[in-house]
């Protein structure tokens, strides 16, 4: 027995803004639609577009009553502090912070939204149908893409994302999600809402256990640790709900054989992929293994360092792998990244320990007094739930910098808070917020537009990279007023090419840009730049950064100073007898 949508149509003037939202939601996780420079940028602008039509169809008096939750001033107090590191020239790069104080901004919105539809009749339970009607939807939709991915049968299916497969490994299918472990977060929230709906008496036992089965095959398949983490918390969580009132029992054999199966598919999978199509994966004790020394806790190392290098205001949002750059050579070697791989010590790094500890206090105080302490029902386990597995993935990766897991994740923080809290309301005309919407709309096409000029010329750049040439001569795609400053920059960094006695000002736009995309064509080119013009320490400390983040590119680097140092000049020499002969180890 599948749920029925017949409930939440009833009332079809305050379901729209859910079912809006719904369907943008579901959109955002299922488009495989991936560009450069910003990957996600389409799907995360779907989630985006359903808050803000969202935010037009909600209510229907003259006047628009307005939930004011006191919890919505953490992200909007965030947005804040960012903008006062823009002034006090904490961040480096302006244009690099837009796009998160924009999404603080909508989060705070999506917070109010939450409360503003619980305040309505049964508005909760319309939240939690909507949500669990979308991951379910989408869970299962995913999951049968993960074994096509997983099995290679997706080629040439249309609107699938094409995996590389290996001829000795089995691939980690993520559907068209793009990243295993962020579908191994939305197998979780699938479960969750499975969960749900078995209380809310939609789903009957055999059902539930199916598909339950069905998740745990597909978040199996990602080969993602971030199940091992969500799963056991998810049966603590379901063991305490037992005792709770208005709660359907869940056997907690019943709890006990899922874990079971989820822990024998993750072990027997090996055996499974070596069976099927003579292919080898991981098995889990390597997983272990590679946990205990993966690249993670040397970002938990370094965003450690970070903080205490500057632990009152941070070193400004966005600034991690900047500073990975500056401290690669004191820290073990690991790879590039833009983010610590958890959120507490990226937010210490980033924005210092006193608003670090203010914000995480908080919100743990929140989670406790609201999901735990106080009276709760079906409909705030099922966001307790949620809103622990996002927390949980986001310990080990940075699940809330994107927009179609941040929103939904802003939306049940409304509705428990206006659920265990109240809100405050605040009576807004009609004129006010049909303001408010064009200018969302506004600022929203007209970002879309400004990144549709980048994209352009990224792909123009690539195929000029590939020997085509557009007729009529290159054209200049960046426009006098724009919030992509920094990718425009890395274009103009990729086209201008290191030669000696450049101008100081271009030296140090190049060094800003290479700071900011600390990528190994970048450091090889701001390297040359520097060993080109009589700056051979500074070459030597990217080229170091190199080892430090790229291993085998390194090798290619020295092999590259050696050669030249031979051939052409002494500045090359200069750097070459600096540089450190690579490990043997550097590429198996």
């Amino acid at each position: 027995m599948m749920p029925s949508m017949e409930p939440i149509l009833k009332d079809k003037q305050s379901d729209k803004p859910l079912i809006t939202f719904a369907v943008c939601l579901g959109l955002a996780q299922l488009l495989p639609l991936y560009t450069q420079p910003i990957l996600i940028f389409y799907n995360d602008a779907v989630a985006i577009l359903g808050v803000i039509i969202a935010v037009a169809l909600i209510g229907n008096g003259k006047n628009l009553n307005v939930q004011i939750p006191w919890i919505a001033a953490l992200p909007l107090s965030l947005a804040v502090l960012i903008i006062m590191q823009i002034i006090f020239g904490i961040v480096r790069i302006d244009s690099d912070v837009i796009y998160p104080i924009a999404y603080f901004l909508i989060a705070a919105i999506a917070v109010l939204l939450g409360a503003s539809v619980a305040a309505q009749k049964q508005g909760s339970t319309r939240i939690c149908i909507t949500l669990t009607y979308t991951y379910l939807s989408v869970g299962l939709l995913s999951v049968a893409i993960a074994f096509l991915q997983f099995f290679g049968m997706e080629t040439n299916i249309p609107f699938v994302l094409q995996l590389e497969h290996s001829a000795s490994m089995a691939p980690r299918p993520y559907a068209n999600i793009g990243q295993p472990n962020q579908l191994a977060l939305l197998l979780c929230l699938s479960i969750a809402s499975t969960w749900w709906l078995y209380q809310a008496r939609r789903l009957r036992i055999a059902t539930a256990i199916g598909i339950t089965l069905i998740m745990l095959c597909g978040l199996t398949l990602t080969q993602s640790r971030t199940g091992w983490i969500i799963v056991p918390v998810f049966s603590a969580l379901l063991l305490f709900y037992q005792k709770k009132v208005g709660f359907r029992k869940v056997s907690a054999w019943l709890i006990g054989g899922f874990v079971l199966s989820y822990a024998l598919m993750v072990v027997t999978l090996p055996a499974i992929a070596s069976f099927l199509m003579n292919l080898s994966t991981p098995s889990a004790a390597e997983r272990v293994a590679a946990g205990a020394s993966s690249e993670r806790l040397v970002f938990f190392e370094l965003a450690w360092k970070i903080s205490a290098l500057h632990p009152w205001f941070g070193a400004g949002w966005g600034e991690f792998s900047s500073q990975q750059q500056i401290l690669a050579a004191s820290h073990a070697p690991s790879i590039h990244s833009n983010h610590a791989h958890n959120i507490v010590l990226n937010f210490a790094a980033e924005l210092g320990w006193p608003v670090t500890l203010l914000v995480f206090g908080i919100l743990s105080y929140w989670l406790f007094t609201s999901c735990l302490r106080r009276k709760i029902s079906p409909e705030i386990g099922f966001a307790t739930l949620c809103l622990m597995a996002v927390l949980m993935h986001s310990m080990v990766e940075f699940p809330l910098w994107y927009a179609y897991v941040l929103l939904p994740f802003a939306l049940l923080v409304g509705m428990v808070h206006h659920e265990q809290f109240g809100s405050r309301v605040l009576s807004v005309s009609r004129t006010y917020s049909a303001g408010v919407f064009f200018l969302m709309c506004a600022l929203f096409i007209g970002t879309a537009i400004d990144y549709r000029s980048v994209v352009i010329a990224f792909r123009e750049q690539a195929l000029e990279s590939a020997g085509w040439t557009r007729v009529g001569g290159a054209v200049n795609h960046r426009s006098d007023f724009t919030i992509s400053a920094q990718y425009h920059d890395h274009l103009e960094f990729s086209k201008t090419e290191a030669r000696e006695e450049m101008p100081p000002e271009k030296i140090a736009f190049m060094e800003r840009v290479a700071q900011r995309f600390g990528y190994l064509p970048n450091l090889r080119r701001i390297a040359l730049i520097y060993t080109l013009n009589d700056q051979p320490e500074k070459a030597v400390d990217k080229l170091l950064a190199a080892k430090q983040l790229f291993g085998c590119g390194y090798v290619e680097l020295h092999q590259e100073w050696g050669q030249r140092a031979e051939k052409e000049s002494e500045k090359f020499r200069k750097v070459f007898m600096r540089l450190p002969a690579p490990a043997s180890s550097f590429c198996k």
